[in-house]
């Protein structure tokens, strides 16, 4: 597998520098940030080569079956796939008015001034905490975050699929 410092990714930017993993697959490259723990009970570099080999034969759903903590960006020649693991703390932002993916919010404040979204502070800062998780809202009005265990495909058209759910049952004994 190999590292790149600063890729380039068709429509978007990574932001992600030494941290990212780029593998590379039959579908075009596969960029990773975050942690990779476990893929069909094979763990490190073999898990790797095990992810890229299902991406190839089961196209960018096949992301829903790795164990880890990450996000990923699949480039083809025409579309791009993201990919927000259920449990990831980190992020992926894309922006349908011209198919922009980053995984940095900072990247998208190239447009002056920028557009607030208003809506979100309200939700998010005065009155419902923690909602955020669930919602693909951003602080910017014309971006919107992939949510956990989705699959963005973004392209001439934005599809976006929940790959994983979760149910949690709190009980009280």
């Amino acid at each position: 597998m190999k590292q790149e410092a600063s890729p380039a990714v068709p429509l978007g930017q990574w932001g992600a520098h030494q941290d990212c993993t780029v593998i590379n697959c039959s579908l075009g490259k596969i960029f990773i940030e975050g942690g990779v723990f476990r893929v069909d009970r094979r763990i490190g570099r073999d898990a790797l080569v095990r992810l890229a080999g299902l991406v190839g034969c089961d196209g960018p759903s096949a992301l829903a079956r790795v164990e880890g903590d990450f996000v990923a960006l699949i480039a083809t020649d025409d579309v791009i796939y993201a990919f927000k693991s259920f449990t990831s703390q980190y992020q992926l932002y894309y922006r349908e008015a011209d198919g922009a993916v980053a995984n940095r919010l900072s990247h998208f404040l190239d447009v002056a001034p920028p557009r607030w979204n208003e809506d979100y502070f309200a939700r998010h800062v005065l009155i419902v905490p923690g909602y955020q998780f669930m919602s693909a809202e951003t602080p910017l009005s014309d971006v919107s975050r992939v949510l956990p265990g989705e699959l963005v495909c973004i392209g001439p058209t934005i599809t976006r699929q929940q790959l994983v759910r979760r149910d949690s049952l709190y009980r009280l004994e």
